[in-house]
């Protein structure tokens, strides 16, 4: 039945193609909205038994409709951004709208959604964060077992929760403790504490770019036993849309499988760069980064070299950012440079939905918000296929992309830094579980007075095909918009790191009816392109043994088999970067680095996974006897590579797949372990056919 439902759209919206897709200034306000209308999801806020649970999006589309009755209201996503700027981490402000004209509407919600710091946070009842009347009384239940507790405005509560996992928490409003209504929203324990970083260094770049400097904030978090930077690692955060991510967020996201732990425990202190604004000018923010790295570089002396990590277009912050030094002459320090599935080539989101935020801008506070995002620099510099750039049937990028193009492609690549690339698409050409051209996202909405279609397929390569369709009939007013495109080649469905874009429509409130994700997620960064690959095929796949690897200008490339989400740190990349930091240190003259090289230690695995041969290598500090052996999950020893006495320094050795039993080891991950004297190392191996 959805299968046919599915097709009935296809044919339907094939059937009213207009060949032209409309510029930006094209497209309709078609929006089912009158002045002091409120939608039925809004309407039902009103505190009582049967109101729903809400969240941030729920008082953000509330306001949004009320701003239509009193503009002196605030706009709730520009609000909820001021309000979050001026707290700490462990503040998490709570908004409400208690409005009784025309009805009562009472919603609130915790406009920080989420904290890393549940065993000790703080709510405040700001009347700042406070849209309408202020009843005599208010109390609140944070759901941390303490029951409700009397509360007023500008207030500090101090909550402590001992376990992780979703509260539902409750404020009630009304003239005593036994005439009150009640509005109830979520909120999520995702982390009881996280470490403070030891230090937080205020940098501003030095040089304008489009006549404006950008700052950030170098969040220093040193090893064990240093009381300043020695060693750093440099990591520098990617396109943060909604500027939100601090500290705590990014705490989270780089130290999964333990991967900022394990760095501080090799003796190397990190340093996190967090842009003001990272929807800014790839350049102005890469200038920022100029400003730190001249800066450490003074500080740690022009003898340590370090690492420096960019993740997604930090990646590509920092390649513009080293490139730009040495072409005028200015020493980084940098030795190692790792890419984390950064957008060199350019990104994806998918222009049916670009199209979809557009039209439905003026009813949803989200869709309008996600316009404006999408028409920043960064997301104007690193999209394949933009709104502004595509005119008539053609798909194009943005003008600003062509221009940061030729910017830095004549300052080349770094030539000084070994250069890494780490993609999170399939090395494989592993599409996104979906063909070019097949339908993304359903949005259907039918009452008596209102009709309401919103509807995304993925582009079609080369031949002409839908990507939106949206309609509004409200009584006898109808607005409609068909975009058809010819010429794309299939980014949406191509391998690479994605983004749960769809997902993420299906699972946010609409005022009317709801939508529909047909499928989940779509590529945002191509493997091609997280590579950096000297190739048109987006389906290249540089680990198939059948393919030769296109070019590229990484010195080594790592890819997994599957898709990822974009910038996932899992096991296997954890592994390869904290390997490649661990060499970048080896290689380094003075660099006292713990374990190494106190005793023999497991290096690079190259490729890793692999399908014919890996190149493992290995450092030994002294001369003496080694083992080098690779078993299965289960213990068993399935080949020795090495079993001999061999001089201090670095060896190699080429496990082929073979078992000592004969034949080829099946597929799968096995270890691979290192003894030496007193010192074991151990590293993990996937073998593909």
């Amino acid at each position: 039945m959805r299968v046919r439902f599915v097709l009935v759209l296809l044919a339907a919206a094939f059937a009213r193609v207009a060949f032209t897709a409309p510029s930006l200034a094209d497209v309709p306000a078609a929006i089912p909205a009158r002045a002091g209308e409120r939608s039925a999801a809004t309407l039902r806020f009103d505190g009582t038994d049967t109101a729903p649970i809400a969240h941030v999006r729920t008082w953000q589309q509330a306001l949004f409709e009320l701003r239509r009755e009193d503009p002196s209201l605030p706009d709730p996503i520009a609000h909820a951004q001021r309000a979050l700027a001026q707290s700490g981490p462990e503040v998490v402000p709570i908004a409400v709208i208690h409005l009784t004209t025309f009805g009562t509407i009472f919603v609130a919600s915790a406009l920080r959604e989420q904290t890393h710091r549940g065993g000790d946070v703080v709510m405040t009842l700001e009347r700042a964060n406070w849209s309408g009347s202020v009843p005599p009384y208010i109390a609140i239940d944070c759901d941390d077992g303490a029951g409700f507790r009397a509360a007023s405005l500008d207030a500090r509560i101090p909550v402590h929760y001992a376990t992780l996992g979703t509260r539902t928490l409750r404020l009630r409003t009304g003239a005593s403790a036994t005439s009150y209504r009640e509005a109830r929203f979520t909120f999520r324990v995702l982390a009881l504490g996280t470490p403070l970083p030891d230090d937080t260094l205020h940098v501003t770049g030095t040089v304008p770019y489009a006549g404006a400097l950008d700052r950030g904030d170098a969040y220093v978090y040193l090893a064990p036993g240093h009381t300043r930077i020695v060693n750093p690692v440099v990591v520098v955060e990617g396109f943060d849309l909604a500027n939100d991510q601090n500290w705590d967020e990014l705490y989270a996201l780089l130290n999964r499988e333990e991967l900022l732990e394990r760095i501080r425990a090799h003796g190397f202190d990190v340093v996190v760069l967090n842009f003001a604004d990272a929807t800014d000018y790839l350049q102005r923010n890469a200038f920022v980064l100029v400003a730190l790295l001249q800066q450490l570089h003074a500080t740690i002396g022009p003898g340590t070299p370090f690492t420096l990590v960019g993740s997604s277009t930090g990646g590509v912050i920092a390649r513009y950012a080293l490139s730009w030094m040495e072409s005028n002459g200015i020493p980084h320090g940098v030795n190692t440079f790792i890419s984390m599935d950064a957008p060199h080539l350019g990104a994806d989101v998918p222009l049916g939905i670009q199209h979809w935020f557009h039209f439905f801008a003026n009813l949803a506070s989200e869709a309008a918000y996600f316009v404006e995002r999408l028409d920043r620099p960064a997301a104007r510099q690193i999209l394949l296929y933009h709104m502004r750039g595509t005119s008539g049937l053609t798909p194009r990028a943005d003008a600003m992309r062509t221009q940061f193009l030729q910017e830095i492609e004549a300052l080349g690549w770094p030539g000084t830094p070994r250069t890494v690339a780490i993609a999170n698409g399939s090395g494989m050409g592993q599409g996104q579980g979906f063909a070019d051209g097949d339908p993304l996202l359903l949005y259907r909405y039918s009452s008596s007075v209102r009709r309401i279609d919103g509807n995304v397929w993925a582009v079609a390569n080369q031949r002409p095909g839908v990507v939106f369709q949206g309609g509004v009939t409200v009584l006898v007013s109808v607005q409609n918009q068909t975009v058809t495109l010819v010429g794309a080649r299939p980014l949406d469905n191509a391998p690479g790191g994605y983004r749960n874009t769809m997902l993420q429509m299906d699972t946010t409130a609409v005022p009317y009816g709801d939508i529909q994700a047909v499928r989940a997620h779509h590529c945002f960064v191509p493997t091609v392109s997280a590579l950096a690959l000297e190739t048109p095929d987006l389906f290249h796949a540089p680990r198939s043994g059948t393919t030769l690897p296109a070019p590229t200008p990484f010195d080594t490339i790592y890819c997994p088999a599957e898709n990822q989400e974009h910038v996932m740190v899992t096991r296997e990349n954890a592994s390869w970067i904290e390997q490649e930091i661990l060499r970048s240190a080896r290689v380094a003259v003075g660099i006292s680095v713990n374990a190494l090289p106190v005793g023999a230690a497991l290096g690079p695995m190259m490729p890793n996974p692999f399908s014919s041969q890996s190149r493992i290598t290995f450092h030994v500090p002294e001369p003496q006897h080694v083992r080098l052996a690779v078993h299965d999950l289960e213990g068993r020893r399935i080949a020795t590579l090495a079993d001999a006495v061999l001089p201090a320094g670095q060896h190699a050795a080429v496990w082929r797949g073979e078992s000592e039993r004969g034949g080829r080891a099946p597929t799968g991950v096995y270890f691979v372990r290192l003894e030496a004297g007193d010192r074991t190392s151990v590293g993990r191996i996937t073998r593909l056919e």
